[in-house]
């Protein structure tokens, strides 16, 4: 029916009332999650006492995050990769958070954060925890929590320098204090390691039957890489 032939009137119930020139229901903004009911009735123009009145169920559903943060280890300084979230819905503003724990209220407000993602920074060490608050005419929901971890390499320290008799088996060779594993051992005859030699051990003791008796001053350190950052050179034991 042309909506100029019939007149359309309506009393708001709750969060629903009806814009009687063109029959759209609007939901109030912040209206939780339910389903609710409007009644409306028509009338003919040219006929007032012919009229009709409907009720409409309408069902208000939470916003739903299609992509919610990742969280990732980084290298130290390594680029990072950019947390992203979307929802449904319309007319959306959206502010970062950071946290020193696993949660995603409580957190730090990032200023300037305020699009749908967020790179995070790689300069320091540690774990911080990464949120986003959405705010539309649903109200405002948070997104899950994005672990990100920085990481290096540390290879510390070995064992002291030895004095060995010439043809003798020197002590065990360890290493402690390291972040990360041990990829090889290696040893030189000059204390630059301009031609290093790799000895195929990963544990963190060189055992002396590895090192082998020696004839002259022999030079050896430990080589350690912690996931995919750089490799590190321990400090150089002299025997």
């Amino acid at each position: 029916t042309n909506p100029g032939q019939v007149t359309l009137t309506s009393t708001p119930n709750g969060p629903l009332t009806i814009d009687t020139a063109t029959g759209v229901i609007s939901v109030a903004a912040n209206t939780p999650a339910g389903s609710y009911s409007i009644s409306y009735t028509i009338c003919e123009v040219n006929n007032p006492t012919n009229c009709d009145t409907v009720t409409t169920n309408v069902t208000v559903t939470d916003p739903i995050f299609t992509e919610q943060p990742t969280g990732a280890n980084y290298c130290q300084n390594e680029g990072a990769i950019l947390l992203s979230v979307d929802i449904n819905g319309t007319s959306l503003t959206y502010q970062w958070f950071s946290n020193t724990s696993n949660s995603n209220s409580g957190g730090t407000l990032i200023s300037g954060a305020t699009s749908s993602t967020y790179l995070p920074s790689t300069a320091t060490l540690g774990t911080a925890y990464y949120y986003c608050v959405v705010t539309g005419g649903f109200g405002t929901i948070s997104s899950n929590v994005a672990i990100v971890t920085v990481i290096n390499t540390v290879a510390s320290t070995t064992s002291s320098d030895q004095n060995n008799c010439k043809d003798n088996t020197p002590a065990d060779l360890s290493l402690s204090g390291n972040t990360g594993n041990v990829v090889k051992w290696q040893k030189s005859t000059d204390f630059e390691f301009t031609t290093p030699i790799d000895i195929a051990s990963t544990s963190t003791t060189l055992t002396s039957a590895l090192i082998g008796t020696l004839s002259s001053t022999t030079y050896f350190r430990a080589v350690v890489q912690n996931e995919t950052c750089s490799i590190q050179n321990s400090n150089v034991v002299t025997i």
